[in-house]
């Protein structure tokens, strides 16, 4: 279910801007045309200060599938911008090492704590 859950460019607005923009720089032009669109689905569930990642479509059972692909972003301020993309839809942005990600986060109204998902977190390392 999408209806009803928020946008993400109203729960991480700046952020929003600076995903459709790294998209556009690196050439992923259909996915960029996308980032109005994307609802917000949650939070990662870990709990691990430099994880701000979240889902934009529901979290899968399981893998994603073979038409799962990641795009590596480079991110304008910073940290860790990878994301799972299946088809041409954006299922799971990973941010990580953003405090200024978590802290738009946590002041939305979807809050962190009720937010969460069911999903691990992926970290890929220090920035």
């Amino acid at each position: 279910m999408t209806e009803g859950r928020p946008l993400v460019a109203e729960v991480v607005a700046e952020f929003a801007r600076e995903l459709e923009s790294a998209l556009r720089a690196a050439g992923e032009l259909v996915l960029a045309c996308g980032v109005p669109e994307l609802r917000f689905h949650g939070q990662c569930p870990c709990e691990d200060q430099s994880c701000q990642s979240f889902y934009t479509a529901p979290p899968p059972d399981g893998e994603y599938g073979p038409a799962h692909r990641e795009v590596w972003l480079e991110a304008d301020r910073g940290g860790f911008l990878i994301l799972d993309v299946v088809g041409d839809d954006i299922a799971f942005v990973e941010v990580l090492h953003r405090p200024d990600v978590a802290e738009a986060l946590a002041a939305s109204s979807v809050g962190v704590a009720a937010a969460r998902a069911k999903a691990p977190c992926r970290d890929r390392g220090p920035a």
